[in-house]
């Protein structure tokens, strides 16, 4: 199998179980990477993002209010999920940098970038100046996503 095959998998079980917290819960809503969000730039520009995997608490915002969005979310996501699709240094630098100055800075609260290559994950909080570096096996809980355990590390040995 192929390394975007595998990285198409650990993608989709990482959303998958983020839906299934979301429907026991009933807490918020999951999305995929097709989804777009909307901030300005540096320059004042309307700018358009993706993250690979992202949830919007319901107290961000109602579920009727989201079903509501025609193009793109007008809210930065409770959650954004970015997931290195590459093992080059500069691939997990870039992603480094885009959750700190994109998603962060724009007002998610709970940021993660994922090496499956390097078997690390890495936190971001907002308010928080450093993230957090964990072994890709550690389970992930956070107290925004009560009773949710991210399990990173599916199929990483598999790369």
């Amino acid at each position: 199998m192929g390394t975007f095959d595998i990285i198409g998998i650990i993608t989709m079980a990482i959303g998958g179980a983020l839906y299934l917290w979301t429907t026991r819960t009933n807490k918020g809503l999951v999305r995929s990477e097709n989804t777009e969000y909307q901030f300005k730039n540096e320059e004042g520009e309307l700018k358009r993002y993706m993250a690979d995997v992202s949830y919007i608490d319901f107290d961000k915002a109602p579920e009727d209010v989201q079903f509501k969005w025609k193009k793109r979310s007008p809210v930065a996501p409770t959650l954004a999920i970015e997931i290195l699709s590459s093992k080059k240094p500069i691939e997990l630098k870039r992603n480094l940098t885009k959750m700190q100055q994109v998603w962060i800075k724009n007002g998610t609260d709970i940021g993660i970038v994922i090496d499956s290559f390097g078997k690390k994950y890495y936190v971001f909080e907002n308010g928080k100046p450093e993230f957090v570096a964990e072994e890709i096996h550690k389970p992930f809980t956070h107290e925004l996503l009560p009773g949710y355990t991210g399990n990173f590390g599916i199929h990483a040995d598999k790369l």
